[in-house]
């Protein structure tokens, strides 16, 4: 029988799991959107095109896996997902220091995409 802490474990090791595959696509997404901008001398309207599809696919991909993983309440995994995706990005950015440089509209509106994007792809599997 399952004990309240081995629950613990499999439920945050699938969010970590989770967030690694997400992590690994705005990887390769942040690649390729560098290597376009240094073909191609993308302008900055561009850019922010490109990062907003990243983070979309990024919470995609790991709303998939959250909503293939979960057995209950696979929507609420994908949102905290994307929550966590958000938050460990906001705190990259600010210790990095760069700043967030968007303002608290635009950090609550990437908030809001990240975790949609995650809810979205944990709909997408869901029964």
């Amino acid at each position: 029988m399952d004990t309240g802490k081995n629950i613990w474990i499999q439920k945050s090791s699938r969010v970590i799991k989770g967030l690694i595959v997400s992590y690994l696509v705005s990887g390769a997404g942040l690649l390729l959107l560098a290597l376009l901008l240094l073909k191609y001398q993308l302008d900055e309207r561009k850019v922010s095109a490109g990062i907003l599809a990243v983070y979309i696919l990024s919470g995609l991909s790991g709303g998939i896996y959250m909503g293939k993983t979960a057995e209950r309440k696979r929507y609420l995994w994908g949102m905290i997902l994307g929550s966590i995706y958000w938050g460990i990005l906001m705190l990259l950015t600010i210790f990095s220091g760069a700043g967030t440089g968007i303002g608290g509209k635009g950090a609550f509106l990437t908030l809001l995409i990240c975790a949609g994007s995650s809810t979205l792809g944990a709909m997408v599997t869901g029964a």
